[in-house]
């Protein structure tokens, strides 16, 4: 007779691969799928087509549930060279997204809220006109120029004068359910911690631009995420902003007496300070320079005159706008600037 010792062998080698492939995951040797709660519920881009295609009043909304915002009483769309944005004036303009917070399921639950905005006074990126505890949401530029978080009668804000106005900022909000916090980062950077705060439970739509009343700011894009984002993660939205908003960069040039220097930056770019100025004997090249044996002691300031603040700036190199640092030697003028945009 066979031994049945066998047999169980047998069976075991005919059928233990397939019992094997069964039982490995599905996704096996491959890299997760992010969760999606990393993917806004919430994404307005001014600078993708696909969210605004450059006119008329629908600004799409390309998060991970697609809907149509609508732009209303005359936001302006502004084309902005590298990245465009969404300017309101304060008076009666403001971006109805047609979605409460249930919608977006932020509803009494975890949140992040990011913008990348330029304030011109006290407003909201994201607000509700609603008055009553827990339900009326502000997330903005408060009194006293600090970064504010509210759900009406449980707030948080940042010190004085965390943020300036006429200046874009990437700002996040985060809130935890479960920890009672909210969370302000600005510029990648965490300025405040409140603690104790309930969640937010209105059911009014969400507006951009507007609480219970207008707000004059600028809005590149606007994001809103069903959970609380870390700090690692912040810090790369962070990265991602700063690639598409806030480039930064140095120009530079040189010219000889009784020419003009000028220094043109990027295209919406602002130049915030001089890096080297010499009218004089400099040395170096493509702005590597050194001061040498003749040097205006004014240079830097009077470069400063004509140059901060500016896009552009033209600077004569002459004796009458610098003084004679060293007469009878032939002089000239060595500028690098530093811009950002």
């Amino acid at each position: 007779d066979m031994d049945y010792r066998h047999i169980f062998i047998i069976i075991i080698l005919l059928f233990g691969a397939p019992l094997q492939s069964q039982i490995r995951p599905s996704g096996f040797g491959f890299t997760s799928v992010p969760s999606s709660t990393s993917v806004p519920k919430l994404d307005l881009n001014a600078s993708d087509a696909s969210s605004y295609s450059g006119s008329g009043t629908t600004w799409s909304s390309i998060g991970n549930i697609s809907f149509n915002t609508t732009l209303v009483g005359g936001v302006t769309f502004v084309e902005n060279g590298d990245f465009d944005y969404m300017s309101f004036d304060g008076s009666n303009d403001y971006i109805e997204t047609g979605k409460t917070a249930a919608n977006l399921n932020i509803y009494d639950a975890d949140y992040t809220m990011e913008a990348a905005a330029r304030f011109n006074g006290v407003g909201m990126v994201f607000g509700t006109n609603t008055t009553s505890f827990r339900q009326g949401l502000h997330l903005g530029l408060g009194s006293n120029n600090r970064m504010y978080q509210g759900h009406y009668g449980m707030d948080g804000s940042s010190s004085n004068n965390a943020i300036s106005t006429d200046i874009w900022y990437h700002l996040v909000w985060t809130f935890n359910k479960s920890a009672q916090e909210m969370k302000l980062y600005l510029n990648g950077t965490l300025i405040n911690t409140a603690t104790s705060k309930l969640s937010f439970i209105g059911t009014s739509n969400i507006w951009l631009g507007r609480f219970w009343s207008y707000s004059n700011l600028d809005i590149a894009y606007a994001k809103i995420y069903d959970s609380t984002l870390g700090a690692s993660e912040i810090s790369s939205l962070y990265s991602d902003y700063e690639s598409v908003v806030t480039r930064a960069g140095s120009v530079y040039g040189t010219v000889n007496e009784n020419g003009t220097l000028n220094l043109s930056t990027p295209a919406n770019a602002t130049i915030t300070s001089v890096s080297f100025a010499s009218y004089g004997t400099p040395n170096g090249s493509n702005g590597s320079y050194t001061i040498g044996n003749c040097h205006a002691s004014n240079s830097q300031t009077i470069v400063e005159s004509y140059c901060i603040g500016n896009n552009n700036c033209s600077i004569p190199a002459t004796n009458s706008v610098f003084g004679d640092p060293c007469r009878g030697t032939y002089k000239r003028l060595n500028v690098k600037v530093n811009y950002i945009h």
